[in-house]
């Protein structure tokens, strides 16, 4: 549906798509300036970043009965080079896809119940992050990112519902926005759809930042994560 809207008013879409998710970034992030796509070909660039070698693959298969789940799964990766300045990191990301047993309820209510899978690894100068999380794929969803140590540096949510009227109504995000956290504090924000509008903490050190920009890079070009 959104490749549809896209198609006929793409430009004001993105437009009302961007303002709208400003409303879903943490206050102290929506505050500071923000850096998005400015160029698409023959290399994305974002802000200070530039990210090519983007590969994305996808398929399916039947991925069994376990107790949540049935039916085929729809897997997805990518992998691609984010460059800034000096700086050069490589990202693999993986994603799974399966349908829950509730999946006909789901079909009545028009809200998938798709249980989704993800992990990637960012293979920065200072070391591998990895990068794991799984939930329903119409629900918001977190994860931990684990530095070189294996310690705990971050953790990153995507929102994709808000609630209204106190917690009464919850209602589905125009895109989804990926936001990282550094001890409970919000760092990081992404739009994770074009033109993949980001946001930094300016106290966020480069490090951390070319590190969570780059993880949620790859969960916005994760092929079935996200669309758009």
């Amino acid at each position: 549906m959104r490749r549809l809207l896209l198609a006929l008013g793409g430009p004001l879409l993105l437009a009302c798509e961007a303002k709208f998710a400003q409303r879903l970034v943490a206050p102290s992030l929506a505050q500071h300036p923000s850096i998005e796509r400015t160029r698409t070909r023959p290399v994305i660039e974002i802000g200070p970043y530039v990210v090519d070698e983007l590969e994305r693959k996808e398929g399916s298969a039947f991925a069994g009965r376990d107790e949540r789940s049935a039916g085929p799964a729809r897997y997805g990766s990518v992998t691609f080079r984010v460059r800034r300045a000096d700086q050069s990191l490589r990202v693999q990301c993986e994603a799974t896809q399966r349908m829950g047993l509730d999946a006909d309820l789901a079909s009545v209510s028009d809200r998938s119940t798709a249980l989704v899978g993800a992990s990637c690894r960012v293979d920065a100068p200072s070391g591998a992050y990895l990068f794991r999380l799984e939930g329903r794929d119409s629900e918001n969803m977190s994860g931990k990112l684990e530095g070189p140590s294996a310690e705990v540096v971050a953790r990153i949510e995507i929102i994709r519902e808000y609630a209204m009227f106190g917690s009464v109504i919850r209602r589905e995000a125009p895109s989804p926005i990926a936001q990282a956290y550094i001890e409970g504090e919000a760092v990081a924000a992404m739009l994770l759809s074009r033109p993949e509008r980001t946001w930094f903490d300016l106290d966020t050190g480069p490090v951390a930042r070319d590190v969570l920009f780059s993880a949620m890079l790859g969960l916005r070009f994760l092929p079935g994560l996200v669309e758009g």
